[in-house]
Order: structure tokens, then sequence, then C-alpha cells
């Protein structure tokens, strides 16, 4: 290996990428979106786990990176959730509707870049290790959205918070 050939350029203290989540102080945010990508990472085991990769820009400039691991289907479900806030019609992600989750959301990736958003940071702690979320309110100056057309209201039982789907 021929590490010399770096020996002039060598500057640790520059690296070139943004921050991560864990950067930004737990709290309210506005953020747009500068890169979103679909990738895989191998983990231990040999498995591969698709990941959804971001870069964000706050309004002061920084950028961060976070990325949403796609491990399972309540993963998958979350970030539907969230990019449904964003405008995305992603109740019509089913083969039912003729365009399945795994096609998509590539297509969605590629939409993503310029759109800004409300977001809450929030930290917490957990066997000895600090996990950081970043929960997407929505749109950032955009009406609500209003609620899909469906079928008459129909009663609904509160279900107790750790019996929620998400």
């Amino acid at each position: 290996m021929a590490l010399s050939q770096f020996d002039g350029e060598f500057n640790p203290q520059n690296t070139g990428r943004p921050d991560g989540l864990d950067t930004l102080p737990d709290g309210d945010y506005t953020l747009t979106i500068t890169r979103c990508e679909l990738d895989e990472v191998q983990v231990r085991g040999g498995d591969v786990v698709d990941v959804v990769r971001w870069t964000y820009r706050t309004q002061t400039g920084q950028l961060v990176e976070n990325t949403t691991w796609l491990r399972d289907s309540r993963a998958c479900s979350m970030l539907g959730a969230d990019l449904a806030l964003l405008g995305f019609p992603t109740q019509t992600w089913t083969a039912a509707h003729g365009k399945p989750f795994s096609v998509a959301l590539p297509e969605a990736t590629h939409q993503l870049p310029g759109i800004s958003f409300l977001a809450t940071k929030s930290s917490y702690e957990k066997n000895g290790r600090v996990y950081h979320n970043l929960r997407i309110k929505g749109r950032a100056g955009a009406a609500p959205m209003p609620a899909p057309a469906s079928k008459p209201a129909q009663q609904h039982m509160a279900l107790p918070h750790e019996q929620l789907p998400f």
C-alpha cells in the first residue's frame, strides 16, 4: 500500500463530510433535504440491510447526515408515514394499487432533494448508548394536509400507547 501518496494533503480536520444528527441539540428545526438515496449495508453475520441515506441543510447552513435503516416492515411503515407527511401518496404504495413500496420508494427518493420540512430532533439513552431521532411534522410553509377521502367515519377505540402499531 502506498499511503505516502496522501502525505501532502492529509488533514484530519477537513473531511468534507456533513455532521451527524448527534450534533444537533434536541429541538424543532426547519430542514431542507439536499441528498436522499437508497443504499445497502452489510451488517454482522453477512446480512444486507437496505437504508435511506439523507443529508439535510439547517437554516444556519449546517449539513447533517442521517440514515434510516429498513430492517423490517415496521421501519418501512414508519418511513412511509414520514413520506406521507411530506406529501407522497404512500397509502397507494401497494400491489393492489399497481405500484408496490419496492417500486415507489426508489422513485420518491429522487424527488426528495429540495423539499423543506419541519421536524423535531430528540435523543434518549438506552443500555448506555445514546440514540437520536428525527420526527418529520410536515412540509415547511405548507397548509396542513387534508384527511384522505375515505369511507364514512367509524367509531374507533383508543389504544394504549404501548399497543400502537408504530
